[in-house]
């Protein structure tokens, strides 16, 4: 007898697990590409949902998610699902379900993306001379899926062995700056998907008569509670700083990011340091987190951003301490006149 009951059960069971004759699995998908997903049924008069992870695109012959950019429609026995144009978004488990018997195959969708670059510092052409230190390139992957490979070459070639790269060859540090390192550098960025690249073209001038060092080198940045203080080393005087700061999640910065900070007298005291404190409130708001970059100005023109941008975040002030600290405050002042009143009268 139990025989017979776990026979029927298991019959039961191989019966609704057949009402979808589809198997699901994993889907490679290009960004742009138009994407069919194809899921055949044994009784197409049963309601055939499809989900994106847990959301509800689609259920039979309408859709749902009219700003996903799908289509649908039945061919015979087959619901029939359509991603007319996939972007990084479509990245996500799709579901075929029945409503009766609840039944489901999952579709796993990886988008390949191509890669977008761009080079910092994105003047096109960078101006240098001869014995300028520390000029930092750097080649920023924007997008990407799978991880691109970045490759940087000079006037197509391989780059001169007196060139440094960091951060996984994305960015590259000349030390020092000389005749031969005048020319085309172009950042290629690649995957399965696709390639970006883009080219900064260095200019390499003599120095000036008397010059020592040539543009001010990449400041060093500190932060302590909410004062950002920095300190950039250059014999020519220096004239303005930029400071640009943008939200953590955001991609690069935008020129309304950035503030023009005056010099004062005493950022130096006659060598090749200068140093300066600002406080940060005055730029950012309280409890967000930035990023924030710096570059110093000298007659010679702009020298390199700080190697790293610095990593801020101004603790929130909360009200409800402020407001007991004006209680407080308010309570030590009467206590402090009663007991002038008592001992003068």
């Amino acid at each position: 007898m139990m025989k017979l009951v776990l026979l029927i059960l298991g019959l039961l069971i191989a019966s609704t697990s057949a009402q979808i004759r589809t198997k699901g699995g994993t889907l490679i998908a290009k960004e742009g590409e138009s994407l069919t997903l194809r899921c055949e049924v044994e009784d197409p008069s049963v309601a055939i949902i499809w989900r994106k992870n847990t959301e509800v695109v689609a259920v039979d012959d309408e859709i749902l998610d009219t700003y996903g950019g799908y289509e649908i429609s039945m061919e015979g026995s087959t619901s029939v699902l359509t991603i007319k144009r996939v972007e990084p978004i479509n990245s996500a488990n799709y579901s075929c379900a029945l409503a009766e018997p609840e039944v489901s195959v999952t579709f796993v969708i990886k988008v390949q993306v191509k890669p977008l670059v761009v080079i910092s510092p994105d003047t096109g052409v960078y101006h240098a001379r001869v014995g300028e230190k520390n000029l930092v390139i750097t080649c920023h992957v924007k997008e990407g899926n799978p991880k691109p490979g970045v490759v940087w070459t000079k006037q197509a070639a391989k780059l001169p062995e007196d060139i440094k790269r960091e951060h996984g060859g994305a960015r590259i540090v000349i030390t020092e700056v000389k005749k031969h390192h005048a020319g085309k550098y172009n950042c290629l960025a690649e995957n399965i998907a696709g390639s970006d690249r883009a080219t900064i073209d260095i200019h390499v001038a003599e120095p000036l008569q008397g010059e020592r060092e040539g543009r001010p080198g990449p400041p060093q940045l500190s932060f302590d509670e909410s004062e950002l203080t920095w300190t950039v080393r250059a014999f020519d005087k220096i004239l303005e700083y930029q400071l640009c700061h943008r939200l953590e999640n955001a991609d690069h910065f935008l020129p309304e990011d950035c503030n023009s900070v005056r010099v004062k007298k005493s950022d130096n005291n006659g060598d090749d340091k200068w140093t300066h404190t600002i406080d940060l409130s005055t730029f950012l708001e309280h409890g967000n987190k930035y990023h924030v970059q710096l570059k110093a100005r000298n007659a010679l023109g702009w020298g390199s951003m700080a190697k790293d941008a610095l990593h801020v975040e101004l603790q929130r002030i909360e009200k409800e301490e402020a407001k007991g600290a004006s209680i407080i405050s308010i309570i030590s002042s009467i206590l402090v006149t009663l007991v002038t009143m008592y001992l003068l009268f």
